[in-house]
């Protein structure tokens, strides 16, 4: 029961917290005269612009401006355990040898140096870029191989009956259909289109080396993966 009580609550909460983005950006766009569309374009613009200037209007000011941006801390601090663990997790099992506080310090010293870029005065305009590859390309390719190693790889139907044995409601011949069809075309198709729309004119008008650089952070992360598979590979066939 409590996995239940924790994803209707996490959806509420996200649910909830687009009830109050809307409700800041139709203020703003009332107490400034303009469209809700021109008063911060998509990105990071939205929450160290638009909700700065609205908590700066409200009773308080200061001591919700320090709960906002704690939160946001939070928030950040907890998305970034989920990703230091997953890469920890990835070179640990290959190399069990090797401490798991060694590694978790030498991957977020690397992470600390390589996001030292977003602390410079360029850092939100970084930010802006990074933001729209990773989660216009980087999330749905993600989710497109997500798919294809537990749809096909692993099997969806061996999954399913694992899920159905640990659950108290079953999944479905539905589930397999979905992980092994539906949701990787549909995401590919969501690739597709805006892989176009970038080529066609560059994100916010953003210089060509900017592009690259946001093309970079999608690509590269790929190809690593792609040698990575390719040498797990060979170890097993040499094993």
């Amino acid at each position: 029961m409590l996995p239940v009580i924790t994803a209707i609550t996490n959806s509420a909460i996200s649910l909830f917290a687009g009830f109050v983005v809307f409700a800041v950006l139709g203020y703003m766009a009332t107490s400034t005269g303009v469209n809700v569309e021109d008063v911060v374009d998509s990105g990071p613009g939205l929450a160290f612009v638009v909700f700065p200037k609205a908590l700066s209007l409200m009773p308080w000011a200061p001591f919700f401006s320090a709960v906002f941006f704690l939160t946001l801390l939070m928030l950040g601090i907890d998305s970034a355990f989920s990703l230091v663990e997953a890469v920890n997790t990835v070179i640990v099992d290959r190399n069990s040898n090797i401490s798991v506080r060694k590694v978790a310090f030498y991957v977020c010293g690397l992470a600390f140096l390589m996001g030292s870029i977003f602390a410079t005065r360029a850092g939100l305009y970084f930010l802006d870029i990074v933001d729209h590859f990773i989660t216009n390309f980087g999330l749905i390719l993600v989710g497109i191989f997500e798919c294809i190693a537990v749809g096909w790889l692993y099997k969806a139907a061996r999954l399913r009956e694992y899920i159905n044995s640990v659950s108290w409601r079953n999944t479905g011949r539905w589930w397999n259909v979905a992980i092994k069809f539906i949701i990787p075309l549909i995401l590919t198709l969501l690739v597709i289109i805006q892989f176009f729309k970038e080529i066609k004119t560059n994100y916010e008008g953003y210089p060509d080396w900017a592009i690259a650089i946001g093309w970079s952070v999608v690509v590269v992360p790929l190809l690593i993966a792609v040698m990575l598979a390719i040498i797990s590979k060979n170890e097993e066939k040499s094993g």
